[in-house]
């Protein structure tokens, strides 16, 4: 198949083209990608040869990928990160996925601008949507929630602030400790 027709079926939405645009580029990485549609949600179900292949890695790579392909007849793209060994019949796909992420193909809609729903399963082996409310960057409800760390910069600026408060503070308590100065005598007259 020539390379102008590839990409014009896959701007059509047509799963095997996109499945064969990015498999050209995931083969120098071991891993392989199949396309399905169902109701214009994209479904991509990738497996390496030896790993569950990266996330974060698959989801800028697609991302960026069917983002300059303008793909007409989609909204939504779900990715799968099977596990060497997972059964990836559609049917058991939700269940033998170690990962999913779902955006929409639409810039600027709410899904793109929050990074899409997620569900995944945690470093420590926990299934993703058991809920959490502690802040502690565990999973609820399906979307992974992290703490956000301080900024070497943030650190900085209150370390300034604190500095100034203290040194205010110093300040003020040393001027009320000072005795007064000796106050004149009236003159006589």
């Amino acid at each position: 198949m020539e390379r102008a027709d590839l990409l014009e079926r896959a701007r059509q939405g047509d799963p095997g083209a996109i499945a064969a645009i990015l498999n050209q580029q995931l083969k120098y990485q071991a891993i392989e990608c199949r396309a399905t549609v169902v109701d214009r949600l994209l479904h991509l179900v990738f497996r390496a040869e030896d790993t569950t292949p990266d996330r974060s890695e698959l989801l800028d790579f697609v991302r960026a990928k069917l983002m300059n392909l303008d793909i007409e007849n989609l909204a939504r793209v779900r990715l799968y990160g099977l596990d060497p060994g997972a059964e990836s019949e559609p049917q058991s796909l939700p269940e033998a996925a170690v990962w999913t992420h779902e955006f929409a193909l639409a810039v600027g809609s709410y899904s793109q601008l929050i990074a899409a729903r997620a569900s995944e399963m945690s470093d420590a082996g926990e299934v993703a949507g058991s809920a959490s409310s502690d802040g502690s960057g565990a999973v609820a409800g399906g979307v992974r929630r992290t703490k956000k760390q301080p900024t070497p910069l943030s650190l900085a600026i209150v370390a300034i602030a604190l500095g100034l408060v203290v040194f205010s503070g110093y300040r003020i308590a040393s001027r009320n400790a000072e005795p007064s100065p000796p106050q004149a005598a009236p003159a006589a007259p």
